[in-house]
């Protein structure tokens, strides 16, 4: 086998072994503490965040627009030009290529629509540090920090301190117990 083969052989298992470990990658190197703790709770938890989050957008991009008819957007908001475009694209309105926040905002039909959109944008990226958790590999004890307690009853200790009883009294004094 040439070396060259070799080589692009070497280089496709290294490809391949990137590809597979790319969730562990993405969750444990680059995903904010934060963003942990909501990509694993409850989908619940995550539509409530995501919609509290949106409507909070949604009144500080409109008090931008009411300071200033022509402010730009924000650089956290960017992913909205796009979705005005479509918007404006379906409805057969007109945008410029590089609009204001105003035209922007004018791109949805209503407040509750831009809702929508941004509460769809906020909740996609939660489910996407999700899909990252499930598809990464989950580490042990000992390499994720953390304590292992096992709890046992002593149920021996609990028919000791009874006198006199008999095997039917033990049984419902130690399921009692538990």
């Amino acid at each position: 086998m040439k070396k060259l083969t070799r080589f692009f052989i070497i280089l496709l298992v290294i490809a391949v072994c990137f590809a597979f470990l790319w969730p562990s990658i993405a969750w444990y190197g680059m995903t904010p503490k934060e963003d942990k703790a909501l990509a694993t709770s409850s989908l619940e938890r995550i539509k409530d965040y995501s919609r509290i989050k949106a409507s909070n957008d949604v009144i500080f991009l409109q008090s931008l627009v009411a300071q200033n008819g022509n402010a730009q957007i924000p650089e956290e908001y960017s992913f909205i030009v796009k979705i005005a475009k479509k918007n404006a694209k379906s409805y057969k309105k007109s945008l410029p290529s590089h609009p204001n926040l105003a035209q922007v905002l004018r791109a949805f039909r209503d407040e509750g629509e831009m809702l929508d959109a941004l509460e769809a944008e906020y909740r996609n990226a939660i489910l996407a540090d999700r899909k990252h958790y499930n598809n990464s590999v989950k580490l042990g004890l000992d390499l994720s920090g953390g304590l292992n307690v096992i709890v046992k009853a002593d149920l021996d200790a609990v028919v000791a301190e009874q006198e006199n009883l008999t095997s039917e009294e033990i049984k419902t004094l130690k399921e009692d117990a538990m």
